[in-house]
């Protein structure tokens, strides 16, 4: 059934919508680069999505880091909207993952953050995995080929194809831009690097990290380097079994939080 909105835009929107640590921060800067307003706030705009606030999406062209947002809304709210699916490799993503939640807990521990709301424990592990691919299924489900693509963003010159996409959104200044980066004439065709690597850990760290990872997922038998569906043997009820990871960076969003997502979940499930 075709999905239906209030109201609807006709503007050039593009939302990255894959989970975070696979390079969110660096796709936004490539898009500033190109003129593009673009939005690194996820907890902002996937919040207005889930409340169908269209006049939000006015001051800002591209989104990126968003978490438990309503991709069916989106869709139909942006016709003509892109949509970007930024991934990696399974296994380095999980252990940049890892560290995210250690460095929070940390932060945590300082007093320098009033709340704690990232875990890495093995359950937390394995319902990344889940939720990732959620997402990927649902957004592929929900989107034409035409309006979606996955992006690897380890690829070499991964902004290439990207760019081609994006091209014809431009205003003339970026497009001729977005043109000499993407034949390689002009700005470097490899995407900026912003953000944690797990290289600049100490190796022990991440020899541990990556032990425990795999362990999980040798338990889930999915593919460590899987970059869009894991292969994980996982059931409906294991995904339902990770409320309190609501959304892709195992946060917890609270009683409140859980029931209006869950509420934007049926709302999108009925209209498909």
């Amino acid at each position: 059934m075709a999905l239906t909105a209030g109201a609807t835009s006709t503007s050039h929107k593009v939302f990255f919508i894959g989970p975070n640590k696979t390079g969110t921060r660096s796709w936004c800067d490539l898009l500033k680069s190109l003129g593009l307003r673009t939005l690194h706030d996820g907890a902002s705009w996937s919040a207005a999505s889930r409340r169908a606030d269209l006049a939000f999406f006015e001051r800002h062209d591209a989104y990126c880091d968003g978490d438990a947002f309503d991709v069916a809304w989106l869709a139909s709210a942006f016709p003509r909207a892109t949509f970007i699916y930024n991934t990696r490799a399974l296994l380095p993503w999980l252990v940049s993952r890892v560290f995210h939640a250690q460095d929070a807990t940390h932060s945590f521990l300082a007093g320098n953050v009033k709340s704690l709301a990232l875990h890495n424990d093995d359950a937390t592990v394995a319902c990344w995995v889940i939720q990732r691919d959620t997402r990927l299924r649902r957004a592929r489900e929900l989107l034409p080929p035409e309006r979606f693509a996955v992006l690897d963003i380890t690829t070499a010159a991964a902004q290439v194809p990207l760019l081609a996409r994006l091209r014809p959104l431009l205003p003339p200044q970026a497009a001729s831009r977005a043109a000499a980066a993407g034949s390689g004439t002009g700005t470097s065709a490899d995407l900026p690097h912003r953000g944690e690597r797990s290289s600049e850990r100490p190796a022990q760290q991440v020899q541990l990290a990556e032990a425990r990872v795999r362990a999980v997922l040798r338990r889930m038998h999915a593919d460590p380097t899987a970059t869009e569906l894991s292969g994980a043997a996982w059931t409906q009820p294991m995904a339902d079994g990770c409320p309190r990871l609501t959304g892709m960076g195992g946060v917890s969003l609270g009683v409140r939080a859980r029931a209006n997502v869950t509420k934007t979940t049926k709302r999108a499930q009925h209209a498909t």
